[in-house]
């Protein structure tokens, strides 16, 4: 029997020949001491997807019975108002219905591995090595000392935890976005949309366009007329028509923020109203059409 050790993931992984060393396998509950948890291994041909806003306590078996879907529905669970299932194919279907009611299936998204001890990528908290690692600021200390908040991650002025919430967002709307993205254009987007909602010139420029002030100070200056250094023209002399202005060579950016924004308003239409992600595109668009207004 073949064993692989992940460490980073805490998982081990068992190569069983025959059904009765797998069930076998499947009954062990702890190993040297250590409480562990069996499962088979998912076949790669099936897909896990989601059910969002079920209402009612259906169990198990009346899920199975009130399930209708093209696609072979293998195994069926619910947890509160979320339906879990697992197709017997890799390719899962748009909807399904349950209970005479067509709902969309939501895809499984892998989730970024972050350690919820010491906010660092790529391990988990059980094979965590810095003990008494604090998320909030990156060091060491008992937990009930007060801490300035700190990434390890980045450097910047938050918890470690708020990057998993970028990319959270990034690894959403790559997924959800009816067109072909570029990962770097959409992560600068959260990115940009983070500063520009909990900056302190977000903040005046809301400001601003609610309340417009009449102050002199706070308005925008008017730019003086040019001094010509020509000599006059005598009224006789026929004035020349004005030279047509060269159209400026068009920006590269352009294009990609308007197929980016395309993209956000697209995604914000398929969006039921209550949904999160929806006000995460709407406040994209609109910080880009306040931003657009004061250039």
């Amino acid at each position: 029997m073949a064993v692989r050790v992940n460490h980073r993931r805490n998982i081990v992984a068992a190569d069983a020949a025959t059904p009765a060393c797998v069930t076998e396998l499947l009954s062990i509950t702890e190993l040297s001491g250590v409480p562990v948890t069996a499962r088979e291994l998912v076949d790669r041909g099936s897909s896990v997807c989601f059910l969002h806003g079920v209402d009612g306590d259906l169990t198990d078996s009346e899920l199975a019975a009130g399930l209708v879907s093209p696609v072979p529905v293998l195994v069926s669970n619910k947890e509160g108002q979320t339906v879990r299932l697992r197709f017997a194919s890799s390719q899962p279907p748009d909807r399904v219905t349950l209970c005479g009611l067509q709902l969309r299936v939501r895809h499984a998204r892998p989730r970024q591995l972050q350690c919820r001890q010491c906010g660092r990528f790529r391990h988990v908290s059980e094979a965590c090595s810095r003990a008494g690692a604090c998320i909030r600021c990156g060091r060491q200390h008992p937990a009930a000392d007060p801490c300035r908040p700190g990434c390890v991650n980045c450097g910047g002025g938050h918890s470690a935890d708020t990057r998993w919430q970028e990319e959270w967002k990034v690894a959403t709307l790559l997924a959800m976005a009816p067109t072909l993205l570029s990962r770097q254009a959409v992560k600068a987007s959260v990115c940009e949309e983070r500063r520009e909602v909990h900056s302190y010139a977000a903040a005046v420029r809301a400001n601003l366009l609610e309340s417009p002030s009449k102050d002199p100070v706070l308005q925008c200056p008017t730019p003086a007329p040019r001094r010509s250094f020509l000599p006059a023209m005598s009224p006789s002399t026929t004035s020349p028509s004005p030279a047509t202005p060269a159209k400026p060579p068009e920006d590269p950016r352009e294009a990609l923020i308007a197929s980016l924004l395309a993209a956000l308003r697209a995604v914000g239409d398929a969006l039921p109203t209550d949904h999160p992600l929806r006000a995460v595109c709407l406040t994209a668009l609109g910080g880009h059409l306040g931003s657009t207004q004061l250039n």
